[in-house]
């Protein structure tokens, strides 16, 4: 910067430090002796070099704002796939339930078939019992034969093989 006098403000170090920073310093030098035609060049070579800065800051600016755009419409793009994503989550999240319940449903059946199946095996143990005590406490031999004439209940009076065991006979034909 200047001063009212059109002399450089700044200490030698930060003009250095800037671009162009000894033509600086020599313009400085030049205005200190007192020479009209190098203050007019200074100042000049002074306002062409911060138009030089200038551009350079806009043209960072430029490229900055556009990565930022490119940036955001990655961002963008990353977004909308992500909302696709979900939503396709959502719909297999909600058919997965439906699965669910629908199992859910379906074992409930199957529970339910499975205790009258329960029941119906106890009803059949209960009556074959009770068949084979009424059949076992006949005082004569019963047999009781399939229409294929296969035995199927015997009582031990009945026996009339040679094998007393009843495992080998039942289910065997019945001589005619």
């Amino acid at each position: 910067m200047f001063n009212g006098r059109g002399v450089a403000s700044q200490t030698r170090g930060s003009i250095d430090d800037r671009p162009g920073g000894a033509a600086l310093r020599r313009c400085e030098q030049s205005i200190r002796r007192g020479h009209i035609f190098s203050r007019r060049v200074c100042i000049s070579q002074t306002a062409h070099r911060l138009q030089e800065e200038l551009q350079r800051a806009r043209e960072e600016i430029q490229t900055t704002n556009e990565e930022l755009q490119s940036s955001n419409e990655e961002l963008e793009t990353t977004n909308e796939e992500l909302q696709s994503s979900n939503e396709e989550l959502e719909t297999t999240n909600e058919e997965l339930e439906t699965m669910n319940e629908e199992l859910q449903s379906t074992n409930e059946e199957l529970h339910t078939v499975n205790e009258e199946l329960r029941q119906r095996t106890d009803e059949v143990n209960r009556a074959n019992a009770f068949l084979q005590s009424i059949v076992s406490s006949l005082r004569s031999g019963a047999v009781v034969i399939d229409q294929h004439f296969n035995i199927l209940v015997w009582n031990h009076r009945a026996l009339v093989t040679k094998s007393s065991d009843p495992k080998k006979t039942r289910g065997g034909a019945c001589q005619k």
